[in-house]
């Protein structure tokens, strides 16, 4: 009280004491003076304020200088941006002080001098006043542990990390700060510490207290304390780092990405892309201009022993995908988060206004695109049987969901409920439907597509107008992610198709080896093509060249053909077809029958039936029987072709009208022939045997179709994109054999010329042409 009373209105921020005020406020004896940290003080103080300060400071050292026994002490926390100004000013006072007093210095062999308490051990220093206790071996093991792990990604994939992290100097760090990483450390001390409202000593130390607690708190066994372990979600943390530094709003992206999005992607476990996201924000809280982390440094913060290298830079791409405050850095590699929203959560937020019936109209567009195709004939979105209509092609009904499937395929007219009429070709159709919960995932990917299409027009807009900026800003990120929604938004669609009906109420589920990969989900009408091969593979479905069983044809599909009106053993091939789509148990029938044709002309090399042409031929397992009644001859022949229609007529081997049909006509032998016996007449002539030809019009081509079997059939394609369409064409012309020719070339750049030739190869399956070739590959040059 008597100092106060000594300084009087001098002691005040706005004044200035003097030196003779000053000396009489010291006591006798030996004193020691502590200012500590007066840029803070002086921070808040005016200029003239300020001013005054030094004033004083000056007098002050000016008396300790002269003053016996006497040590004045003053703290400045540097390396604080926030006080820079200050730290200078003050620095810039001190140094014209042990200027003034280096005469003295000499007299009185003092000496006013800068003094660092720290240096450079400022991670000793932290770690000294939280542990009693640090094991130099465990440091050094942990050490071993990390150069080993980064010297190996290095090796494995350079760029993964800083180049300097696999250094001695590196391990040498790892040592010093253990148990924390290094670089845990350098953010707190260097990024942090520009923060005015973050004390660089006092506040580097209780946020490492509060880290350590939470860790022993958790019982997590780690090897070195890093960023990626801090919990965001401690009410102590947000109050060190968000409270206390006036960063509140990120407690959004707390608990919409670190709390959600980073810990859905770890399965609910604190994984990787939770240790990733929490470092990326604790360099974000400066909010500076270098905020945000790049991968590689990403990596060195949090990478762990057991982890192999490329998982945190796989993380943030994962991150920047679902996450509602991320940004990337101006490198457009590395990930920031930001108070504000991105349009990913502007997004979500449109995703409201998006009625859930043009989300589902979308979906089922792109359905329907995907399931078109040659190889069925598609029928789409059919809401009752009766709009599927009877047909001998290979059906696809594609459905809204199984109820409607499964009425499909067993019903042809489901519009009485009491008397609901089965199927008739029940193994010409198939239904293909969603799972509900698949599909409903499909709808919310289209909402959210059709959202961000509708941000895009909006931002498109924006972009033209007053709000450039913020336009620009949004068509950026709208830019990188737009084709990750498309792609998503089609995967879903597509695999969300596959429960496949088929008859007999049998419902299987395709499995994800007979989807569509990744890489090829941009190709289009892939359906068929994925669904064909799903049925080939469990047996639904006759492939190419494969027939019935004779015995079973003869036992099962025969018999139950219905026959001519007039002829009870007789049945024409359209009608044994049309047995083949109705008879119970067999696969489904392809469009192009041929495992009818096959089944049937086995069955006649079998010597189980007998076929009839329209132009009276009778064919059998040794040849056939033609000529006008009275001169029927054998010919030694094998059938080699069948048409599925009315004018061929089947019958059984032993039938009576296999007899008729069969039946050889004796020659007459009239006595007085030309050379005296027995002989026929010599003005007989059999007719020679048609020989092949090969039209040149189309007017040539149906006056030899009167009388003469088509024996080759060549179809020519000019374009691969009509090449690609010729099986599709040909399979249903019902050929025994088709061969394909390709012939293709082009000049070289560097001059010659390269051809290449694949000729007459095995057409099956479609597509692999090249794996049956019959010729070699021609190359010149």
């Amino acid at each position: 009280m008597r100092a106060l009373k000594t300084l009087g209105k001098a002691d005040d921020p706005e004044a200035s004491p003097s030196e003779g005020q000053i000396e009489k406020v010291f006591p006798k004896g030996p004193i020691l003076i502590l200012l500590d940290e007066l840029v803070v003080y002086m921070a808040k103080l005016s200029d003239r304020g300020q001013g005054n300060m030094l004033g004083f400071l000056n007098s002050l050292a000016s008396v300790v200088s002269r003053r016996p026994q006497t040590l004045l002490i003053v703290t400045d926390p540097a390396g604080q941006v926030a006080y820079a100004t200050q730290s200078a000013t003050l620095a810039k006072e001190l140094s014209k002080q042990q200027a003034a007093a280096q005469t003295l210095n000499n007299v009185f062999d003092r000496k006013v001098s800068d003094f660092d308490p720290i240096g450079k051990e400022s991670a000793q220093v932290i770690t000294r006043r939280l542990f009693k206790h640090i094991d130099p071996t465990a440091a050094q093991a942990a050490s071993a542990t990390y150069h080993s792990l980064y010297e190996r990604v290095l090796q494995e994939a350079p760029g993964t990390l800083p180049p300097d992290a696999a250094g001695a100097k590196c391990a040498e760090e790892i040592v010093r700060c253990y148990p924390f990483h290094p670089r845990l450390l350098v953010t707190a001390t260097d990024r942090l510490g520009i923060l005015g409202d973050f004390q660089k000593s006092r506040g580097v130390l209780r946020l490492f207290a509060r880290i350590v607690r939470d860790v022993w708190e958790s019982k997590s066994d780690l090897e070195l304390i890093t960023a990626g372990d801090i919990d965001w979600t401690s009410q102590r943390i947000q109050a060190d780092l968000l409270e206390r530094l006036h960063k509140q709003e990120f407690k959004a992206a707390i608990s919409a990405d670190l709390e959600k999005h980073a810990l859905e992607l770890d399965n609910g476990q604190q994984g990787i892309h939770t240790r990733v996201a929490s470092a990326v924000l604790l360099e974000s809280i400066p909010m500076t201009a270098n905020n945000g982390m790049e991968p590689a440094d990403l990596a060195f913060a949090v990478l762990r022993p057991d982890e192999a290298g490329p998982e945190p830079a796989e993380a943030i791409e994962r991150l920047m995908g679902v996450c509602w405050h991320t940004y990337p850095t101006s490198t457009g590699r590395g990930c920031e988060f930001r108070y504000e929203p991105n349009v990913r959560k502007q997004i979500e937020e449109r995703m409201a206004h998006v009625p859930i019936e043009d989300a589902r109209t979308r979906v089922l567009s792109e359905a329907q695109g995907y399931f078109q195709g040659m190889t069925f004939k598609l029928r789409s979105w059919p809401t009752s049987a009766a709009q599927v209509t009877e047909s001998a092609d290979l059906q696809l009904a594609l459905c809204e969901d199984e109820k409607i499937a499964k009425t499909v395929v067993a019903y042809c007219d489901d519009s009485d409920p009491t008397a609901l009429m089965p199927r008739g070709f029940q193994n010409a159709i198939l239904a293909i439907a969603p799972t509900n919960a698949a599909l409903n995932e499909a709808v919310l990917r289209a909402k959210r597509l059709l959202a961000a299409e509708a941000i895009q027009r909006d931002s498109q807009r924006d972009a033209r107008g007053e709000k450039q900026g913020s336009g620009k800003l949004v068509l950026d990120q709208l830019k990188r992610i737009m084709p990750e929604l498309a792609k998503q938004f089609q995967i879903q669609t597509r695999r969300s198709f596959d429960q496949v009906v088929l008859p007999g109420g049998i419902v299987r589920h395709i499995d994800e080896t007979h989807q569509v990969p990744e890489d090829q989900i941009l190709a289009k009408a892939l359906g068929q093509s994925c669904l064909k091969k799903f049925l080939e593979d469990n047996n639904m479905i006759y492939e190419y060249g494969q027939a019935l069983d004779v015995d079973r044809f003869m036992k099962d599909v025969l018999p139950g053909t219905t026959p001519l009106p007039d002829k009870p053993g007789v049945y024409t091939a359209k009608h044994v077809h049309e047995r083949f789509l109705a008879a119970p148990g067999l696969r489904l029938i392809p469009t192009d029958s041929l495992v009818v044709r096959k089944t049937l002309l086995n069955a006649v090399s079998a010597g189980k039936i007998v076929v009839r042409l329209s132009d009276g031929r009778a064919y059998d397992a040794t040849g056939h029987v033609q000529g006008p009644q009275g001169r029927r001859r054998r010919v030694p022949d094998a059938l080699q072709s069948v048409t599925l229609d009315d004018t061929i007529w089947i019958t059984a081997a032993r039938s009576e009208y296999a007899e008729e049909w069969l039946k050889e006509d004796t020659a007459s032998s009239p006595s007085g022939g030309p050379g005296g016996g027995p002989g026929g007449d010599p003005t007989t002539v059999v007719a020679p045997r048609p020989t092949r030809v090969t039209p040149a019009s189309w007017d040539e081509v149906l006056e030899y179709a009167d009388d003469r079997p088509l024996l080759e059939l060549h179809l020519i394609a000019s374009t691969p994109g009509n090449a690609s369409s010729l099986l599709n064409v040909a399979q249903p012309l019902g050929a025994e054999q088709l061969l394909l020719s390709i012939t293709t070339g082009g000049v070289l750049r560097d001059g010659g010329y390269n051809g290449l030739c694949h000729s007459r190869c095995e057409a099956r399956p479609p597509g692999k042409a090249a794996d049956h070739c019959t010729d070699h590959i021609q190359l010149s040059r």
